[in-house]
């Protein structure tokens, strides 16, 4: 796939992410999210997901889906929460709000800011983290999130990471 159209997807999850972060934060004052692609709770908790979908044709995207997983209500599953326990917002309400923020997130210029505003909601920069990628574990110091929403990781030198699971940090 074309470089460029993959990192217009990672900047749209990022976009997708502020959003709802800022969604979030208005109705509960949550704010923290988890690279790549986590909203969590005042007590560290996962509480939202976000996942991007991109649909080709060829080496370009035709359009991207955009998914996101927010619990109301807690699971009944450890390292879980819901937003009721913070918020006491309806779901209307609140959706109303996240959409208002996710659409602000459209335009290319927010786009562009997008990573930037995910990585000062993330706490795990400066930390060490182990992130699960295709190629296998890589292991580092979080050291920021480059402008197409890629984990910069230190480990002895610095290692761009477009995609991965995140398992510490």
């Amino acid at each position: 796939h074309d470089q460029a159209a993959v990192g217009v997807a990672v900047q749209g999850q990022a976009g997708v992410g502020a959003g709802l972060a800022h969604g979030v934060d208005e109705a509960a004052g949550v704010e923290r999210v988890k690279w790549p692609n986590d909203i969590l709770a005042p007590d560290g908790a996962k509480l939202a997901g976000i996942l991007l979908e991109a649909v080709w044709r060829g080496a370009s995207w035709r359009y991207l889906l955009a998914g996101v997983g927010l619990n109301f209500a807690p699971p009944n599953q450890a390292g879980r929460s819901g937003l009721w326990q913070w918020s006491r917002l309806s779901r209307r309400d609140f959706l109303l709000r996240f959409q208002e923020r996710w659409q602000a997130w459209q335009s290319p210029l927010a786009l562009a800011e997008a990573p930037e505003t995910f990585a000062q909601r993330w706490g795990g920069l400066g930390k060490m983290v182990a992130v699960h990628t295709p190629a296998g574990q890589l292991t580092g110091r979080a050291v920021g999130i480059d402008s197409e929403g890629a984990l910069l990781l230190e480990a002895g030198e610095t290692r761009r990471v477009p995609a991965g699971w995140l398992a510490s940090g």
